[in-house]
């Protein structure tokens, strides 16, 4: 069972979510100590964008994390906080589809943007040019791939800088062209590493 910030177990076999309208708090490792949940949940009636069950996470042949079962809704904003090694990025991969677990699934319900820790991009290429390569790779064309880079350069604050190599950018500024770079889509789900 998991504990909640309030001190309830919930079975980690049922479909109640962990992540509830208040702030909830959940161990979800066998770790010591252990990785936790935070988050701040959306209302009921808004629709599941990520579902984990029984979900078991291995790094290097240690579980990390073992039979979690939790459900993010549109709106909700989860962190994980714990140790160095704990396991948290290899979670974050396996809710983003670039790992597979070790047990249990993940059950995604729209897009899905994913930043990890590190990224890279091709050196000598402006932002806007990225951009509007990978916006092309999505589907995404015409006018409504120059509004769309356009005002993802403008919200992440690097449209004065647009036409900048991104291998000359500040760590600040890549930071924030990864971002750009996951909102292309406008996905439902953004795991930020």
């Amino acid at each position: 069972a998991m504990r909640t910030s309030d001190g309830n177990k919930r079975d980690q076999g049922s479909d109640t979510p962990c992540v509830t309208r208040k702030l909830a708090t959940t161990a979800i490792t066998t770790g010591k100590p252990p990785m936790i949940i935070v988050g701040s949940g959306a209302p009921a009636r808004w629709i599941a964008v990520l579902h984990a069950r029984g979900l078991s996470v291995e790094v290097g042949g240690r579980l990390v994390v073992a039979g979690a079962s939790f459900t993010v809704r549109a709106r909700d904003k989860v962190g994980l906080v714990g140790r160095n090694g704990a396991g948290k990025t290899s979670l974050l991969r396996v809710l983003g589809g670039a790992a597979d677990p070790a047990a249990g699934a993940v059950h995604r319900g729209g897009a899905l943007g994913y930043l990890p820790q590190e990224f890279g991009a091709y050196p000598r290429t402006s932002a806007l040019t990225m951009l509007k390569h990978l916006a092309a790779l999505k589907g995404i064309h015409g006018s409504q791939q120059k509004q769309i880079v356009e005002n993802l350069l403008i919200k992440t604050n690097l449209w004065e800088a647009r036409h900048k190599s991104i291998d000359k950018f500040s760590g600040g500024m890549k930071q924030r062209y990864g971002i750009a770079q996951a909102l292309l889509g406008n996905p439902a789900l953004l795991i930020v590493d």
